[in-house]
């Protein structure tokens, strides 16, 4: 079964950044991930983390952030796949703008 999560960021000051979106390690870890810039020319940068961010007492500004290399400085429409085995993702949106990053984990299957 697919899980659909939609992340919309916005700053007028340069910086958004943190929205972390936890995974299902217990399903298909095929996560795609796509980057629509909305308005003005944000910068997205889509991390990973092998911590678990639901975990009793996780901090995750304390975690280990590793880059999705192919979705690294984003500033158009790109989609990506992430085939690691992640506990979460982080969206970090840097520049003056609006963006809308969608994740989708699983696959879709009919019948």
């Amino acid at each position: 079964m697919a899980r659909l999560v939609t992340v919309s960021t916005s700053t007028s000051n340069g910086l958004a950044g943190g929205h972390v979106v936890p995974m299902d390690i217990h399903t298909d870890q095929n996560i795609h991930v796509g980057i629509a810039p909305v308005s003005g020319a944000p910068t997205i940068n889509v991390q990973f983390t092998f911590q678990n961010p639901l975990e009793n007492g996780a901090n995750p500004s304390t975690f280990t952030w590793f880059p999705v290399t192919a979705l690294t400085s984003v500033s158009t429409t790109i989609a990506a796949l992430v085939t690691v085995p992640v506990h979460a993702l982080r969206v970090v949106q840097n520049d003056v703008g609006d963006a809308r990053v969608f994740i989708l984990q699983g696959s879709l299957t009919t019948g």
